[in-house]
């Protein structure tokens, strides 16, 4: 016959069975944020190249409060020794209205507030109880009113430098764990790296516009007759002044290959030249006096 446990062992079991639903609580929240942080990332990846930064910033602050259950998100953007809130997402009302933070004295009251410790220090800061934290005090009975009971601020970096940061807030006290904060600090520097490329790819695209543009803008007012092909010899460009020598529009010299068009005499040193300048050899080839007009001359 068994003995009835003491309240020494009765206790001891009611602790572990604690410890143990905790456990699976802390599992099964790290597994939703997971969800959530996985949702989110394809929602911000899936914003076209064409859509401008503004887009993408807002589809970021709106699914990082669907999709965590955030109370709200703002985005705020850093310069000159101050933060001002551009976008936001969620409950907001007028609570981000003519807010601008002076940051310039790290010991200025504005600088209590968490995206200004985030930003100042590089990293994230939060305030676990609105409704007690000091530091929040300033902000604390209209963020009370709303519904707000903590929050998380991340500075966000662009090519290594911040330029800005994001704010959530959540309805219940103590609701940024470390591993949720880890989650949303992998967001920022997706979406940093997101912004950081869109920006290359646009400088990029800008300078080989100007390029064309500039090459256009020599070649058609050359004296010479200027002609690029590719492959075997297939023209893909020729200048007004090509045209001309030819007796070939630009869109007929498209359809003609150089093997075509070079005098029958010439045809083998061409061929070679041509196959000098594929191997990086030789020096772009000329064909003046080389090539037949379409009248034959």
């Amino acid at each position: 016959m068994s003995s009835k446990p003491t309240d020494e062992e009765l206790t001891k079991r009611v602790k572990e069975l604690e410890r143990q639903l905790a456990d699976l609580k802390e599992m099964d929240s790290a597994s939703k944020d997971y969800i959530a942080y996985q949702a989110a990332l394809a929602e911000v990846r899936g914003v076209g190249p064409e859509e401008g930064e503004e887009s993408l910033l807002n589809t970021f602050l709106s699914e990082i409060v669907k999709q965590f259950g955030f109370t709200m998100a703002w985005y705020g953007r850093y310069g000159n020794g101050t933060i001002k809130p551009l976008l936001s997402a969620g409950r907001v009302d007028a609570y981000l209205d003519n807010l601008v933070l002076e940051i310039q004295e790290p010991s200025s009251p504005d600088a209590l507030c968490a995206m200004s410790q985030a930003i100042l220090n590089e990293t994230p800061f939060s305030y676990g109880d609105l409704e007690r934290d000091e530091g929040f005090r300033r902000w604390r009975d209209y963020a009370l009113e709303l519904g707000y009971r903590s929050n998380l601020a991340m500075p966000l970096k662009i090519d290594g430098r911040i330029e800005g940061g994001v704010m959530v807030y959540a309805d219940t006290p103590h609701a940024f764990s470390e591993l949720r904060i880890v989650r949303m600090q992998q967001l920022i520097v997706e979406l940093g790296t997101i912004l950081n490329e869109r920006r290359v790819r646009r400088e990029a695209e800008k300078a080989l516009k100007e390029s064309e543009e500039n090459f256009r803008a020599l070649t058609e007012n050359a004296n010479d007759g200027i002609m690029i092909v590719v492959g075997e010899g297939v023209h893909v460009y020729a200048n007004k002044q090509a045209t001309e020598i030819t007796g070939y529009s630009a869109s007929e010299l498209r359809n003609i290959t150089i093997k075509e068009l070079a005098l029958p005499e010439e045809l083998e040193k061409i061929k070679k030249r041509y196959r000098r300048i594929i191997e990086d050899r030789d020096f772009p080839p000329t064909y003046e006096n080389v090539l037949v007009r379409k009248d034959g001359k």
